[in-house]
């Protein structure tokens, strides 16, 4: 069985501490080597681990559906839970040498579902607390804006693999680029004058974890200061429900006009073809088209 200092050294991601988002670096990557630990003692696959975080952001949505302060903190407890374990199941592959292509499909679909369940669990949970019906919208807002930024990632990578079959029927010769290699000239600067600030926070406000963050303090707000908590809740569910969708359509057209996935595409692999004159073949880099 592996050790505390042999699971660090073997279940985390190159550049764990530096990559990813403040929660994960900080905290679940982190701790999640002790879960790691007691997951592979009692046999427990990754595919049972994924599941768990699974239901664990299922029963977040049912306590955030109920409305209640108390349940709000119940909610932001099962929504750590599930960030938690969602690390400890990629170490537990790493360590056990059990990763698989189906693993990181469960993960992107618990993901997605996951998006889906805390907007409509928010939308009706804000319903609850004030009675009124227009309050579902806004968590209808969030939930389609949230599972929209989350399918962008996931059908680049599908867009991606359609490329490679395409180019493999056709005959080409495809290399992976050194892992150096990485696309930025699509990012966000927040160092670039107030509009650069305000976008950043804008995209930056609707990533899962900063939701559970901001859930984290409403949540407090609402037990210790009932009478301003519903009111700074009912804003902050507003706000995803309006900006949510925003920032995924905003997202979706600043790809496409950007060619980020061809970007992507050229960064992570070298492209060659035969091309046959004559009694001669040449091999000739081929690089995708500016237009999608």
């Amino acid at each position: 069985m592996p050790s505390l200092a042999e699971i660090r050294r073997n279940g985390q991601k190159p550049r764990y501490r530096e990559e990813g988002n403040w929660l994960a670096r900080h905290w679940a990557r982190p701790a999640a080597v002790y879960g790691t630990w007691l997951a592979i003692r009692l046999g427990i696959p990754p595919h049972a681990i994924t599941v768990a975080a699974g239901i664990s952001w299922l029963l977040e949505a049912v306590f955030l559906a109920m409305g209640d302060a108390r349940a709000m903190i119940a909610a932001v407890a099962f929504g750590y839970l599930g960030f938690w374990l969602d690390h400890v199941d990629g170490q537990v592959a790493r360590v056990t040498g059990s990763q698989s292509l189906e693993g990181i499909f469960l993960d992107f679909w618990i993901h997605t579902a996951h998006a889906c369940m805390r907007g409509l669990g928010i939308g009706w949970g804000l319903y609850v607390a004030t009675n009124q019906a227009l309050a579902i919208l806004p968590g209808l807002g969030a939930a389609f804006g949230w599972v929209m930024i989350s399918n962008a990632n996931d059908a680049s990578y599908k867009a991606i693999f359609a490329e490679l079959k395409k180019l493999r029927e056709n005959g080409a010769i495809v290399r992976l680029r050194p892992a150096a290699n990485h696309d930025d000239r699509v990012g966000i600067d927040r160092r670039n004058g107030l509009r650069g600030m305000i976008s950043w926070a804008l995209v930056k406000w609707q990533e899962p974890h900063s939701v559970l963050i901001l859930m984290s303090i409403a949540a407090v707000v609402r037990i210790t200061k009932p009478e301003a908590g519903l009111p700074i809740w009912f804003a902050l569910v507003l706000f995803w429900g309006i900006f949510a969708p925003v920032v995924a359509v905003v997202r979706l057209f600043r790809t496409i006009r950007s060619n980020k996935i061809s970007s992507q595409f050229e960064d992570a692999f070298s492209v060659q073809r035969s091309m046959e004159s004559g009694d001669q073949a040449a091999n000739i880099e081929m690089r995708l088209p500016t237009g999608k």
